[in-house]
């Protein structure tokens, strides 16, 4: 397999000790105090998604955001789950020096399917396993997000909010 996605994600049973056993560097992924998705190095502001308002940064420069337990099922259970937000980088890292057509080939070739995005700068790629949805989000070579999580309706209302929501700063467009 082509890039790290997929791979152990824990599927909602990670201890969140672990998420907060981590470091930071210039690229993290963040939450402000405005309640909004950022990083200034990647150069892009995204809603934060409900219920999943709770941050935890990740190793890798990512964030993890936790749900407040939800309704899961018919039978009245509740769950707790998250979705995550990591670097282009972190996940794909044969794409730093990636050409936009390169980075096409890439994500079809793995079975991604393209999605449109409202910025004609941005492109977008989805997959759906069994468990996990994720969708990389890709404004130049190396700059982008991949955004991920269960495949409940909840989750994936939260991750398509971020993406549709998903704004670039003046310069971030490097393609």
């Amino acid at each position: 397999m082509i890039g790290n996605v997929g791979k152990p994600f824990g599927l909602f049973l990670v201890a969140s000790a672990v998420a907060t056993l981590t470091t930071l560097s210039a690229h993290a992924i963040s939450r402000s105090g405005g309640g909004k998705l950022e990083s200034a190095e990647l150069g892009f502001i995204a809603e934060t998604p409900e219920p999943y308002t709770r941050p935890n940064p990740l190793v890798n420069d990512g964030l993890r955001l936790w749900s407040d337990f939800v309704l899961s099922g018919g039978i009245g259970l509740s769950a707790e789950s998250f979705v995550e937000l990591r670097t282009i980088q972190s996940e794909f890292p044969d794409l730093t020096k990636a050409t936009r057509k390169g980075t096409h080939d890439l994500f079809t070739t793995i079975q991604w399917v393209s999605k449109t995005h409202s910025d004609s700068c941005v492109d977008v790629y989805e997959r759906k396993s069994a468990t996990v949805t994720s969708v990389a989000v890709v404004w130049g070579a190396g700059r982008g997000i991949v955004v991920l999580g269960g495949v409940s309706r909840v989750a994936v209302k939260a991750i398509d909010e971020v993406v549709s929501s998903l704004k670039l700063t003046t310069g971030a467009c490097q393609w």
